[in-house]
């Protein structure tokens, strides 16, 4: 018996596109802000396959959340068609769109705004500070084209949220930046916790040419960092997982559908994997409580679950595996999944070659909760959801902040 009941879905994420105008420093499609991924091919998921996928489900969803891992949905060539597709064939559909807000011209804002325009309908503009800090995360965002974009988009009368994620160059700024928020017209104002420099990290950030610029930090105030537990990273310092990510590039190559596997997660040993020994008690000692079965965040009712399908049309529960099924460090979290993934047969999870129903129905997801109850990740427990869903974990600190007033409830209910 799983949880995972195919007409229970209520939710569904999807990643239009892995394509981006950005180049955030923590983001797995370059590196560090610079070089991108020598072997990212980029992929979107069209209007013909999302009618194709889901028009079994589409009258059954409550909510579609279209925000990317590795892309900006709003690049994506049919976003447009298929919000009008999704509205058409359930109006009332909450419908959640988060954007860096830095491409295309106003027009497409302000269609996009009218097609929005309604209780359930929502872009989240993730603006990382005011005109001078801004950039510093979300590099070559243009900041006026950025607010020309906003004031479009608002001038609808659509719902639009501000996220803000919280860093030592940028928190300063908080209040100016929420006052400014109200000033354009912002529904909401979401302060969060920046992940990636939790527990104090410094994070060096890179240009297109490879060549660091900058540093970004966690905040300075207690209320702004993260100290949550997030995914590991192999080295010491920026530059040491450079050059440890490029060496494991080199051999390693994708199609456009599936990754051709790397003879690493083929052979995946368990038992002589290295990993850090207090960071392997820790990931046993943790409790999974997926947030995507019967969760506010997605939400989701008692019962019912959430799925995530990314621009290669593979099914995973969330977009926290949906984004690091494809990212390049050889940590045990990430190959002890990948090697889940590959055991089970990408193209099995594939809704290129399946439907979402029979992924549903096959052994698929009991999979993933059966290993929710195994005492170590050596023995066969998910460390990828110890780290995402267990106690103490970054994602979950995220939301934290107290000014974050729309998700703060819910995250302060839960296990920290």
């Amino acid at each position: 018996m799983t949880n995972f009941i195919y007409d229970k879905l209520r939710t569904i994420h999807v990643e239009l596109t892995n394509n981006c105008n950005a180049g955030c420093p923590l983001c797995p499609r370059n590196i560090f802000g610079g070089i991108q991924d020598p072997n990212l091919i980029i992929s979107e998921i069209s209007y013909d396959n999302f009618v194709e996928w889901f028009d079994p489900v589409v009258k059954n969803i409550r909510m579609w959340i279209f925000c990317g891992g590795w892309g900006d949905p709003c690049i994506s060539k049919d976003i447009i068609p298929i919000i009008k597709y999704i509205r058409e064939q359930n109006n009332g559909a909450i419908i959640n769109i988060n954007t860096n807000g830095g491409m295309r011209q106003k027009e497409f804002w302000i269609e996009l705004g009218n097609l929005l325009n309604y209780e359930g309908g929502r872009v989240t503009f993730s603006i990382d500070g005011l005109e001078d800090t801004n950039h510093l995360y979300r590099q070559y965002v243009n900041w006026n084209k950025l607010i020309e974009n906003v004031k479009a988009y608002i001038s609808t009368g659509s719902n639009a949220y501000w996220d803000y994620l919280i860093f030592k160059h940028n928190e300063h700024q908080l209040e100016e930046a929420e006052k400014f928020s109200k000033q354009l017209g912002f529904k909401y104002f979401i302060p969060k916790r920046a992940m990636g420099v939790e527990g104090n990290k410094k994070i060096g950030v890179h240009n297109r040419q490879g060549k660091r610029t900058h540093y970004i930090e966690s905040g300075l105030q207690e209320d702004s960092k993260n100290m949550g537990e997030g995914i590991e990273v192999k080295g010491n310092n920026d530059e040491e997982c450079i050059e440890n990510f490029i060496k494991h590039l080199k051999n390693k190559k994708r199609d456009k559908i599936e990754e051709k596997i790397d003879p690493a997660v083929i052979n995946f040993n368990p038992n002589t994997f290295e990993i850090d020994k207090e960071r392997h008690t820790s990931l046993n000692k943790k409790t999974v409580q997926c947030r995507v079965l019967s969760h506010p965040q997605h939400g989701l009712q008692e019962g019912e679950n959430s799925t995530y399908i990314s621009s290669k049309g593979h099914v995973v529960p969330c977009c926290w595996m949906g984004t690091e099924m494809y990212m390049g460090m050889p940590t045990f979290e990430l190959t002890q999944f990948k090697h889940f993934l590959y055991d089970h047969g990408h193209h099995n999870i594939s809704l290129h070659h399946n439907t979402l129903k029979d992924i549903y129905e096959s052994n698929y997801f009991k999979k993933y909760e059966d290993s929710w109850s195994i005492p170590d990740i050596r023995k066969g427990k998910l460390a990828i959801c110890a780290v995402n869903c267990g106690e103490n974990n970054a994602l979950l600190d995220l939301w934290k902040h107290n000014k974050n007033r729309v998700t703060y409830k819910w995250a302060q209910d839960e296990k920290n």
